[in-house]
């Protein structure tokens, strides 16, 4: 029987022991040091109705959650009820237009419409179709990249709220390798990046149809682990909550699942160049917020899923989701929103007190909705250091760690949100990556090795 630990019990650990324990002559021990597993999802009674306070959903176009789905039976998937959204903008909600991905403009008819653009910022968007490509022949920042192609306000009003608020990132610094591979690979098609993502949108709507662009299990994000953990207690998974980790667990393989910091400090004794790397890696700390309020005191008509805020827009909220128009059964009185608050800039909120936080959210839902009156119910979730930062250059940084770890300590695997990719259905492929890559080195190194 071959010994394989897993450290870290978030849905990277659970996809990773999902992989290992799919092999009969394999046991898995899956080792968490809080009190739960799960990571950042977390699901919790709130007003009566069951409330993500991490991630509320995953993307389907990536199929690996999906898939991981089906293979574990959990085929109650459920679908955003309204997936349009706005951007806080000049004291208005306004919303986003179609025809963009990742906020770079594909299609400009519903743009030019739109008033989240200047007319001069407009022209200037239109005028990329009219730019020489640009060599990008290695990674590069994507607020670089937009700035140069559609100026200044595509990237501070769309693609910067959009992705810099999935990634809590800054946009001038994020990579375009990591963070965003369709702008990068428009980029790299040129000479115009709109006529490639027009022709890669339409290739994808006809693929796709008019499939939803999330899912959710019905019930909340905790459902996916609680079922996921079900099912890898069938195969003989052994779990040990409240288990910090302070050194390489006695196994014939070590998949660690944690967070960089803790990789590298596992690490520094045996690949001490890898620990290097990955201690360079930065995190920025965010705060989730669920707020009731009795519909009678919303001003504002919900008719979205939610809106974002641009980083000079002068407030703290990074973006609000209306919970109870974004998802059906969060429906009903009081309404439910979802707030956040923390980026790359930004540690204020991590060390706020709670009523620091929710005196913060109370001033800007004035200030874009006009809410005045006193929640019903608030609930707090805190993420210090929980986002990593893609920088520019951090795929090949991720690349040289595994080159490191292969030939320095080969029974050794990494997978996590801070090595690649910050959603759910990368951090299931990768931890599935790694988990089959390290069953392969170590049935070839044998038990007399370790």
């Amino acid at each position: 029987m071959t010994d394989i630990a897993v450290v870290g019990g978030g849905v990277s650990g659970l996809a990773a022991a999902w992989e290992l324990s799919a092999h009969p002559d394999v046991h898995v021990t899956v080792v968490e040091s809080s009190n739960r597993l799960g990571g950042k999802i977390r699901t919790e009674p709130f007003v009566g109705r069951e409330v993500d306070l991490g991630p509320d959903a995953f993307l389907r176009r990536v199929p690996d959650a999906l898939a991981l789905c089906a293979e574990i039976g959990l085929d109650d998937l459920i679908a955003p009820a309204h997936g349009t959204a706005r951007v806080y903008l000049d004291g208005a909600l306004v919303p986003i237009p179609t025809g963009l991905v990742l906020g770079a403009p594909a299609h400009f008819d519903d743009l030019d419409r739109s008033t989240i653009l200047s007319a001069a910022g407009l022209e200037r968007a239109h005028g990329e179709a009219g730019l020489a490509g640009l060599p990008i022949d290695e990674d590069a920042a994507i607020g670089g990249l937009i700035r140069a192609r559609y100026g200044d306000e595509v990237a501070e009003r769309l693609v910067g709220p959009l992705l810099g608020g999935i990634a809590a990132g800054d946009l001038d610094e994020m990579s375009l390798d990591a963070c965003a591979p369709q702008l990068a690979a428009a980029a790299r098609q040129g000479p115009s990046m709109t006529a490639a993502l027009r022709s890669a949108l339409e290739s994808t709507t006809s693929t796709a149809g008019v499939e939803p662009v999330f899912a959710a299990p019905r019930g909340g994000m905790e459902v996916l682990i609680s079922t996921l953990v079900e099912r890898l207690r069938e195969r003989g998974v052994e779990f040990r909550l409240n288990t910090p980790v302070d050194r390489l667990p006695d196994a014939d393989g070590v998949v660690l699942s944690a967070d960089a910091a803790l990789h590298a400090k596992l690490l520094r004794d045996r690949v001490p160049e890898a620990a290097q790397l990955l201690s360079s890696i930065e995190f920025a700390s965010v705060v989730f917020t669920a707020i009731a309020f009795a519909a009678d005191d919303l001003p504002t008509d919900l008719d979205a899923s939610g809106f974002l805020v641009p980083r000079g827009a002068g407030l703290t909220v990074t973006a609000a989701s209306w919970s109870s128009t974004k998802w059906a059964h969060l429906a009903g009185d009081p309404a439910i929103l979802r707030v956040s608050m923390g980026h790359r800039h930004d540690h204020r909120s991590i060390d706020a007190s709670d009523d620091e936080v929710i005196a913060t959210i109370r001033r800007d839902l004035n200030t874009t909705m006009g809410i005045t009156a006193a929640p019903v119910d608030v609930r707090i979730a805190r993420f210090r250091k929980g986002f990593p930062q893609y920088r520019v250059g951090h795929l090949e940084l991720t690349e040289r760690v595994e080159q490191l770890l292969a030939t320095g300590t080969p029974r050794v695997a990494l997978c996590g949100m801070a090595h690649r990719g910050v959603g759910i259905p990368a951090c299931v492929r990768e931890a599935r990556r790694a988990a089959s890559g390290l069953i392969d080195r170590v049935q070839n190194l044998g038990h007399d090795s370790r």
